[in-house]
């Protein structure tokens, strides 16, 4: 059995999930994916310990697990150094990931796994498909409509690629079954007229009300650090949005950019995204990553907030974020 432990919520994770069982099925492997984010739950999307835990309860000889595109965090590390150094999974586990991780992290891993790849130059897909299908062109295609989807580059620089990723976004984003998506991108079809339809009903009618109900939740702070003023906006999010789109929302206009330094999002089951505009405003994020166990690439960041969340409880949430920031 072939485990894949990776990102269930973006275009890149489910690129990976679709480049490995595109790979699975032409060499007759079989494979089960979990569709992961940090220590998340619900939607089924579990969190990286949780999966790596229901693994371990049933991996036998023969077993192989390969992960992709998960950030490194203090929790997950200390939990893999310790489950995962027995001889059970000697050279039975690889690593595949685009995120910035510690020099002294990398050893540690590198010493228990068979193999273990970080290149922030790419995303996370890119790295699988060098990997796994690198003659294969349609899964060169399906790593670089990603990677123009997570913007490695710092801009859209293609936008056709972009465009098509982005609709398969709405179609993760909207809840449908990750293991058909998975299964449908792998035989050869990037957007079903399933998932085109799935698009159009997304964009015109669950992003509209999702948005307007986010806005009401809009809370602006001002803070002062070092004779730096910070203007942080704070958001309650639906499930049915994602975090790029989020993010770029709430920072899509030159008046939004000016009156915004910093943009966090906490979603209901508590996971928080952030971004700053600025490399002065680091600060922010480095504490977030810090208190929160969190992790990211360039000025943006995620992790999870472990209190209630939701429309009775959201200001104090926003309250106890903004005091982490202060400390």
């Amino acid at each position: 059995m072939l485990y894949v432990v990776a990102h269930g919520i973006d275009v890149d994770g489910l690129a990976c999930h679709a480049i490995i069982e595109r790979y699975a099925c032409e060499n007759d492997i079989a494979a089960e994916h979990y569709f992961v984010h940090h220590q998340e739950q619900g939607n089924d999307v579990t969190g990286v310990i949780d999966a790596l835990e229901n693994i371990s309860s049933k991996f036998i000889d023969g077993d192989k697990i390969l992960i992709a595109d998960i950030g490194y965090n203090d929790a997950l590390l200390n939990y893999f150094l310790e489950i995962y150094s027995e001889p059970l999974f000697k050279n039975k586990v690889s690593w595949y990931d685009h995120h910035k991780w510690p020099e002294s992290v990398k050893d540690k891993v590198s010493s228990i796994v068979d193999e273990f790849i970080v290149d922030t130059d790419l995303c996370a897909s890119q790295i699988v498909q060098n990997r796994f299908l690198a003659e294969d062109m349609y899964a060169k295609e399906i790593a670089k409509y990603a990677r123009q989807h997570d913007q490695i580059d710092g801009k859209i620089t293609d936008k056709d690629s972009y465009d098509l990723a982005s609709m398969l976004q709405d179609v993760i984003t909207s809840g449908y079954d990750k293991r058909k998506i998975v299964k449908t991108i792998a035989d050869g079809q990037f957007l079903s007229s399933d998932f085109k339809m799935i698009s159009q009903d997304y964009r015109t009618k669950i992003r509209p009300r999702a948005i307007e109900d986010m806005d009401s939740t809009i809370t602006e702070y001002t803070m002062e650090n070092n004779d730096l003023k910070t203007k942080i906006t704070m958001a309650l999010v639906p499930e049915t949005l994602e975090s790029k789109d989020v993010r770029a929302y709430l920072l899509d206009s030159e008046k939004k950019k000016e009156e915004r330094d910093a943009i966090i999002a906490i979603w209901e089951n508590g996971r928080i995204a952030y971004e700053i505009q600025d490399e002065k405003h680091r600060f922010i994020i480095d504490r977030l990553n810090k208190f929160y166990n969190g992790g990211g690439r360039g000025f943006v960041g995620g992790a999870k907030y472990d209190g209630d969340v939701d429309k009775i409880h959201y200001k104090q949430c926003f309250d106890d974020i903004i005091e982490i920031i202060r400390m």
